[in-house]
């Protein structure tokens, strides 16, 4: 029985699946980054696929990265280490 090849769209024409002894590999013509090992080339694609739908938004500065994890203003200024966890910390709304 043939194995299904999933085709690739043309939206994902930037990256090319690598197969290798240990699995399947995708990697992007822009940046030459590979992601992998996949078992099979579905999960390759899947994966790929995932990756070009989906939109990170790395914050620019630390404030944003902080407010993303809801600990601004929890670093203490003096250490860089987040604030003694054992004190409660009331926050005003």
């Amino acid at each position: 029985m043939p194995r299904a090849i999933p085709e690739t769209t043309p939206e994902f024409e930037n990256a090319r699946i690598i197969e290798r002894p240990d699995g399947f590999y995708w990697q992007s013509k822009e940046t030459g980054d590979e992601s992998g090992p996949f078992k099979t080339l579905s999960d390759a694609v899947e994966d790929l696929e995932f990756n070009a739908d989906s939109e990170f938004d790395v914050p620019d500065t630390l404030e944003e990265a902080e407010a993303d994890l809801g600990v601004e203003g929890y670093i203490d200024p003096e250490t860089g280490e987040l604030e003694d966890p054992s004190l409660p910390r009331l926050d005003e709304h």
